[in-house]
């Protein structure tokens, strides 16, 4: 049996599947150094991972959710109270 070629290559003009490239992607790394560019024009910055009780860490998510607050500003207010206050 003699096979053709026309079952493996595709017309000239069919289109692609899928949304078009736009030649504008960026990495991780570029969208990670654009967030911590934004952070860093609204004046805060990020802290690193740090490990808790899990008691903290219930007592903590039952004040973010009595307060709807997001977990950033819960922290920053927290430790602003304990820490920045006057005495």
């Amino acid at each position: 049996m003699e096979r053709t070629n026309d079952e493996d290559t595709q017309p000239a003009n069919s289109p692609k599947r899928g949304r078009p490239p736009t030649g504008k992607a960026m990495s991780a790394a570029d969208r990670q150094a654009r967030r911590v560019a934004k952070l860093e024009a609204e004046g805060k910055a990020l802290l690193p991972r740090i490990a808790v009780s899990r008691e903290v860490q219930q007592a903590l998510y039952k004040f973010i959710q009595f307060k709807d607050m997001t977990l950033g500003d819960a922290l920053e207010r927290i430790l602003h109270d304990r820490l920045i206050r006057k005495r």
